[in-house]
């Protein structure tokens, strides 16, 4: 199945992300390296994420999406949701707004189901 996700950039940083951590407890928590500070991205309403190898996203580079352009995406159509959506028993589609949001790192993305944005908190690191 060939998908076409539209998307807008959320986070511009020009340095190369490294996802670091991938951590749930009620809470979402992703850490991402950059050359000297990481970006904490939580998100306090996941409904759902997946961690992949970026060799398995190639529908998302062959829509332009780049790490040229960012490393945290808003996925507007034709992601994983719409994927998902398809499937009668993915209850998710039918209760409340669901955003998708994909971090993208040189070896490992992050697709996130949230009902709200991320929040970025940002550290230096030496």
């Amino acid at each position: 199945m060939k998908i076409h996700p539209t998307f807008r950039v959320l986070g511009q940083e020009s340095a190369s992300a490294e996802v670091t951590s991938v951590e749930f407890a009620d809470v979402l928590t992703i850490r991402v390296d950059f050359m000297s500070k990481r970006a904490v991205v939580t998100f306090d309403s996941p409904t759902g994420f997946r961690v992949l190898d970026e060799g398995d996203l190639g529908s998302f580079w062959a829509a332009g999406i780049s790490s040229k352009d960012g490393w945290l995406f808003e996925i507007a159509s034709d992601g994983w949701l719409a994927q998902e959506s398809q499937r009668e028993d993915f209850v998710s589609q039918h209760v409340g707004a669901r955003r998708e949001f994909l971090v993208i790192g040189v070896d490992w993305c992050v697709s996130i189901l949230s009902q709200s944005e991320p929040r970025v908190d940002w550290v230096d690191v030496a």
